[in-house]
């Protein structure tokens, strides 16, 4: 949820100044839409993933181990 909340507010203020700094070149390039479609996945893999490793680890932490160590 939290990814798309960041893209969501992201990529209006990403667009906006990449259109105001890429227009103040002599050959014009626009950015294309499928950048933020991959951004997007590829965070969303990133967090996915790493929640998925400390959600692992956790599970596998003996109870016991842990509280005897606190």
């Amino acid at each position: 949820m939290m990814v798309i909340v960041a893209a969501l507010i992201s990529i209006p203020i990403t667009i906006y100044f990449m259109t105001k700094w890429l227009n103040n070149f002599a050959f014009k390039v626009d950015i294309n839409w499928w950048v933020f479609v991959v951004a997007f996945i590829v965070a969303t893999v990133v967090v996915l993933s790493t929640v998925a490793i400390h959600s692992i680890r956790a599970s596998r932490i003996n109870a016991i181990e842990a509280l005897r160590y606190e």
